[in-house]
């Protein structure tokens, strides 16, 4: 009878053991695999906001969907710029002037609703432009006054005549340059990796231009299930708790306005996500884990 009541002692002692073993364990594990896990999944985030970036610098404007966008990566072509001789601030701020003054006089021929607005400012590809069609005229008309008051605004360290002004551009597959591999899953960009076929919500504010703006995100509980339903219980709580990284979930009526409280506020709930960019508020495209 004493042996049987050690062997069951003994077993029990194991058992709380194990219990407190695990008790140790398990969130030390769960924390382990999540960050792997969302290693992956801010890895596809970014791969989608190049593929976003890539999409905006030729359409100016946000791909509304997956399906459009890979598409776009398919098929489309980026252009690699080999630049000789680079314009200095002083001779951009020049060809400013000079696209705005050929801009108001184009604008004297117009009516009022075909009108063109002068720039603010220009980057420094439209600058190139500018130039090029400068360098243009000069060369067809043998006039070069005005190419000669931009060489004067050459800063010290241009030492090659504006002559050598070039750009050659190869295009090159989008696949090749945004992921460097033809081999790139493309197909699975919109998979929640972990998620089980679940896919990530891409949205845009429908603008294009400087006001164009999108997101992209994986709520944590598609990307995390099957660890430990308890663990990752507890670890949404605490995200909501420390609101990080969520994002809010607004109430609509069925007209799609927001709900407010009787004070006014918006209702949404607290949803742990990751995320990358901001459809409502510009961001540069931040994923909200950094």
């Amino acid at each position: 009878m004493k042996n049987v009541l050690k062997v069951i002692l003994l077993v029990v002692i194991a058992g709380l053991v194990y219990i407190c073993f695990r008790s140790i364990m398990n969130p030390i594990e769960f924390k382990e695999v999540r960050e792997n896990r969302e290693e992956v999944v801010i890895k596809r985030l970014v791969d989608i906001k190049k593929a976003q970036e890539e999409y905006y610098s030729q359409n100016s404007k946000y791909a509304e969907d997956f399906e459009t966008l890979i598409d776009f990566v398919k098929t489309g072509k980026k252009g690699i710029v080999k630049k000789t001789y680079e314009l200095s601030d002083e001779q951009q701020a020049y060809l400013l002037t000079l696209a705005n003054e050929t801009i108001a006089k184009e604008n004297k021929k117009r009516r009022n609703s075909e009108k063109v607005e002068e720039f603010y400012s220009l980057t420094s590809n439209q600058a190139d432009s500018v130039f090029l069609v400068v360098l243009a005229e000069a060369k067809e008309k043998d006039d070069w006054k005005v190419f000669d008051a931009i060489e004067k605004k050459k800063s010290p360290h241009q030492t090659l005549s504006l002559k050598e002004f070039s750009r050659d551009t190869t295009w090159l597959n989008l696949l090749d340059t945004l992921y460097h591999c033809r081999q790139y899953p493309i197909d699975s960009l919109e998979f929640i990796p972990f998620g089980n076929g679940e896919k990530f919500v891409m949205e845009t504010n429908g603008r294009s231009g400087s006001g164009a703006l999108f997101e992209a995100y994986a709520d944590s509980k598609f990307y995390l299930e099957g660890i430990s339903e308890q663990e990752l219980d507890n670890y949404l709580l605490e995200v909501k708790k420390n609101n990080r990284p969520v994002r809010k979930e607004y109430h609509k009526d069925e007209e799609g306005n927001t709900l407010r409280d009787t004070e006014g506020k918006e209702i949404f709930d607290v949803i742990p996500c990751l995320k990358i960019g901001d459809k409502k508020i510009p961001n540069k495209n931040a994923g909200n884990w950094e």
